[in-house]
């Protein structure tokens, strides 16, 4: 896919991508979600259309002498728009006790 637009969108914004009367494809290329300690959680979520459709989802450990295991977590998504069909995409995260996620996506659209 050659891209025709890029969009940087920040967590928590719905962006709405108005119908063409083309066939398009959209990508987001990364989620990331980043557990730094043992008890620390975070998920980067993907909402298309008001549903859920992907996420990256990061959980760190302890070992059992105490230790702190971090973790991290990476995921991409892709899709086709039909001719004259509108779309909305949002990007949502979530983190606890350290845990965080990319504080936005990047989305490509281009023809097929």
């Amino acid at each position: 896919m050659q891209a025709a637009e890029t969009h940087y969108l920040d967590n928590g914004y719905t962006f709405h991508i108005p119908a063409v009367s083309y066939r398009r494809r959209v990508c987001v290329p990364l989620l990331m979600a980043v557990a730094p300690g043992g008890k620390s959680k975070a998920k980067h979520m993907l909402v298309f259309n008001g549903s859920w459709v992907t996420e990256a989802k990061a959980e760190g450990g302890l070992f059992l002498n105490g230790g702190a295991m971090p973790a991290t977590a990476c995921n991409s998504w892709n899709t086709y728009i039909e001719p004259n069909q509108s779309v909305s995409i949002q990007a949502v995260s979530e983190g606890s006790n350290g845990g965080y996620a990319l504080p936005s996506i990047t989305v490509l659209i281009g023809q097929d």
